[in-house]
């Protein structure tokens, strides 16, 4: 059946209908509604992107889940074409009438900086572990590479290391993911705590950990 669309009068021959409406006046819709300029915020000082998830490298994929979250509505997502700096193109894709169209926008980046919870961490000191290493030194860097490693993987990190005559302290940002690296590597330390404060009403420890090697 040939259709007509009631906006700009062109035909079900010349182009994709969708519903009543052609699909050139439907874009144009959708493309009204999407701002110009998109926010984000990223760290000043490691440049990761605030994403919903935590804070991520920045790439395409990254400020895609951001524009996702904050721009599209609930029945579109986003992919980001290209990005220089300042300016994205980005595919908006929407669900409509359960057919996909694509609304592709050049799209403004305003940057907002910020110092992530991670930098802010490093550049305090702050520490929820802490690692004693005695015995064979190279035993013990051997060590310290594998935490490196481990704790890279999982959102955390070494604040500092300490060398001492009797072997290296090494401090860490996250007991948990300390807590997992024995487990993982099937280690069973000698394990004490030490109170460091009051967080809401709860005592926080930190966790020590005495390794000989």
């Amino acid at each position: 059946m040939l259709k007509y669309c009631p906006t700009c009068e062109r035909s079900s021959k010349e182009i994709r209908f969708i519903g009543e409406f052609c699909e050139a006046c439907i874009i144009k819709k959708l493309a009204k509604r999407l701002p110009n300029t998109i926010k984000v915020s990223y760290c000043k000082r490691c440049e990761r992107l605030k994403a919903p998830g935590g804070y991520v490298e920045f790439d395409n994929k990254a400020l895609a889940s951001v524009i996702t979250h904050d721009v599209c509505e609930r029945n579109s997502t986003a992919k980001v074409k290209s990005f220089d700096g300042d300016v994205a193109v980005v595919d908006f894709i929407y669900n409509v009438e359960g057919e996909q169209v694509h609304v592709e926008m050049k799209e403004g980046i305003e940057k907002k900086h910020l110092i992530c919870r991670d930098c802010y961490r490093k550049s305090s000191g702050y520490y929820e572990a802490l690692v004693q290493l005695r015995g064979d030194r190279i035993r013990m860097e051997n060590m310290v590479t594998k935490i490196k490693n481990f704790l890279a993987s999982n959102s955390a990190f070494i604040t500092k290391i300490e060398e001492l005559d009797e072997g290296l302290d090494v401090y860490v940002s996250d007991k948990k993911a300390m807590n997992a690296f024995f487990l993982y590597s099937r280690i069973n330390p000698k394990r004490s705590y030490t109170l460091y404060g009051i967080k809401e009403g709860r005592e926080v420890y930190r966790n020590i950990y005495a390794l000989r090697l």
